[in-house]
């Protein structure tokens, strides 16, 4: 991925965040991190059409007002963590 590198050589810190859809707000899920990889436990998310944003910043390296952000959002994503239900049975 570009954005996993800085064009200066800066450390970068990630956050994730997740919008349902028809939503206008981004909710942070988990802390800011500087690993590339996140695990996603979506059981604590409501079924339905959502997407995610992850930012990439680089304040640490840098003084206030000029430290950069880069983002790059998803297209939607369907989460559903309905259990499967036997409808007919016959024995």
């Amino acid at each position: 991925m570009p954005w996993t590198q800085d064009a200066n050589g800066d450390a970068l810190v990630y956050q994730l965040f997740i919008q349902k859809s028809g939503m206008d707000r981004w909710v942070a899920l988990g802390e800011e991190q500087t690993g590339t990889a996140y695990k996603l436990d979506t059981r604590g998310i409501p079924d339905g059409l959502h997407r995610f944003r992850i930012e990439a910043r680089d304040y640490k390296n840098n003084p206030a007002g000029e430290e950069r952000i880069g983002d790059a959002v998803s297209g939607f994503q369907t989460i559903d963590n309905t259990m499967p239900e036997i409808i007919r049975f016959e024995a």
